[in-house]
């Protein structure tokens, strides 16, 4: 089965990380954290050392 997005959604009002569901096949689902706005990565650093 191929990966379907399923849901994609923000943490934050202002959309600095999201989440990304997929469904890899019948049983498994998968999931991406991203911050499109933050190149770097550092954002989601700092938020998980507070």
């Amino acid at each position: 089965m191929k990966k379907v997005l399923l849901n994609q959604f923000f943490l934050d009002k202002e959309k600095d990380i999201s989440i990304s569901i997929y469904r890899k096949n019948e049983d498994e689902l998968t999931y991406i954290i991203e911050t499109p706005n933050h190149k770097t990565g550092n954002l989601i650093t700092n938020v998980n050392c507070k």
